[in-house]
């Protein structure tokens, strides 16, 4: 019988191992996510300092709001000024507008079923509309809770319920203008983003949203206990 002859194989060498493949073949694609030696990628410097700089924002953020939190039932106990001021509706659509607002970043950011190791970086799966309209979607509905704040903080004023002789309508406006003021840097953060996104200049991984995302959801946490606390503790 005539002798079948195969292919030559070629050995293609990487770091660390060797793939032999038949000539005429294609290279298998890498493991979406992994580097060259077949492991997980390691966080670049700047992305360590990063993601250090996001967790030492939240710690500050965190003991800001500690310190507003204890001085704030220190004087509710035991200030004899304290006069409890009532806390508009509108408030509580606030915190399920920026509940939704969470909910909207994180659907952007969900990954793909299906890898796609063309669009792959960072190890994420990209899925450009949902990261668009997601990003849109949060970016808009933390824009209408601020919106919303502004119209309790007028209404505030228009009612005659802020008196400097009051601790705790002074603490009312303490609280949520801090913490106004903080998701109005997200949302600057958020709304880069969002355009970026559109351009087509900006994947799910980016390090741009490893800061903007986690610092989002952190907020919005924030908030929700701020109103928990002004809610039950007047």
């Amino acid at each position: 019988m005539p002798a079948v002859l195969e292919p030559p194989a070629a050995v293609v060498e990487f770091p660390g191992r060797e793939i032999a493949i038949q000539s005429g073949g294609r290279l298998p694609p890498p493991h979406p996510g992994r580097g060259r030696g077949g492991g997980r990628r390691r966080p670049s410097w700047p992305r360590a300092r990063l993601q250090l700089g996001v967790r030492l924002a939240m710690a500050a953020m965190a003991s800001l709001f500690a310190a507003f939190s204890l001085a704030y039932l220190m004087l509710r106990w035991f200030d004899g000024h304290w006069r409890p001021v009532p806390l508009p509706r509108l408030m509580f659509w606030n915190t399920l507008v920026l509940a939704a607002s969470s909910v909207a970043l994180h659907y952007a950011l969900r990954p793909r079923p299906e890898p796609d190791p063309l669009n792959d970086e960072f190890g994420w799966f990209v899925d450009y509309g949902r990261l668009r309209w997601g990003l849109t979607a949060a970016a808009l509905l933390g824009g209408l809770f601020l919106a919303g704040q502004a119209a309790v903080w007028l209404d505030w004023r228009r009612s005659g319920l802020y008196t400097p002789a009051n601790p705790s309508s002074a603490f009312l406006y303490l609280l949520t203008l801090a913490h106004g003021l903080h998701l109005l840097a997200g949302l600057g953060l958020l709304s880069a983003a969002a355009a970026l996104a559109w351009r087509g200049r900006l994947r799910r991984g980016a390090p741009f949203l490893r800061f903007a995302a986690p610092l989002w959801h952190f907020l919005d946490l924030i908030w929700i206990y701020l109103y928990l606390l002004l809610r039950f503790a007047r």
